[in-house]
This record gives structure tokens, C-alpha cells and sequence, in this order.
């Protein structure tokens, strides 16, 4: 907890599902204003193995790992031991996938109209 911030709990599901979709959202336009900038993508310090097969695409890495949430869900279920983990990894990154998918075809048209 950082000193002088307030943390509001998700009390439903619901909540859960729009917090996500509104990352999500705002993530397609991280996406789209960075797409061209490698050395923004290596500050996520991926493997570099990741960086020789993407290339410039790099910025799929993300979508492409949303995709695969039950597959982190379930490693981290065994893991931690705690099989509630894998619908609560699930719905929160495919609900997070949900967001960047509506919001990236309006985030690529607004960053191709600006000029730089």
C-alpha cells in the first residue's frame, strides 16, 4: 500500500469485468501511441526470445498473452495452491483482452491522424 492512496475493493464480479474492460480500453491506445517505439516495449523486460520472433510487432505480446489466460491461470492455481485463482485469472484477463479488442481499432485511427 503506498502511504497517502486509497484502494477500493471490486465487491462483485460485475465490478471486476468493467475495471478490466477500462484498462483494457485505456491499454489499446498505450499500444497505439507506442507500436513504433521498441525500446518502450523492451522496458517490459520479456524474453528476448520474444523480441527476435515479433520483431516490430512486439506490441502483440500482450494480446497474444490475454489469450492465453487459462493456461497462466492454471500454473498459478498449482502453483500457489489455490485452485480459485483460475476463473478469477480468466475472466480478468480475457474481460482486460475484451477492452483492448473494442478500443484499438478507434486507438490506431486517432494515433494515425496526429502528426508527429
Amino acid at each position: 500500500r503506498v502511504p497517502g492512496t486509497r484502494s477500493r475493493f471490486r465487491r462483485s464480479v460485475r465490478e471486476l469485468v468493467r475495471q478490466q474492460v477500462g484498462w483494457g480500453k485505456g491499454y489499446a491506445h498505450v499500444i497505439a501511441r507506442y507500436r513504433r517505439e521498441p525500446s518502450f516495449w523492451r522496458c517490459y523486460r520479456l524474453s528476448p526470445i520474444i523480441y527476435r520472433l515479433l520483431g516490430s510487432l512486439a506490441w502483440l505480446y500482450p494480446i497474444m498473452a490475454s489469450l492465453l489466460a487459462p493456461l497462466k491461470g492454471l500454473y498459478l492455481a498449482v502453483k500457489l495452491g489455490n485452485p480459485h485463482l483460475l476463473p478469477y485469472w480468466t475472466v480478468r484477463r480475457w474481460a482486460f483482452l475484451y477492452g483492448i479488442l473494442t478500443e484499438l481499432r478507434r486507438a490506431f485511427k486517432a494515433q494515425g491522424t496526429r502528426r508527429r
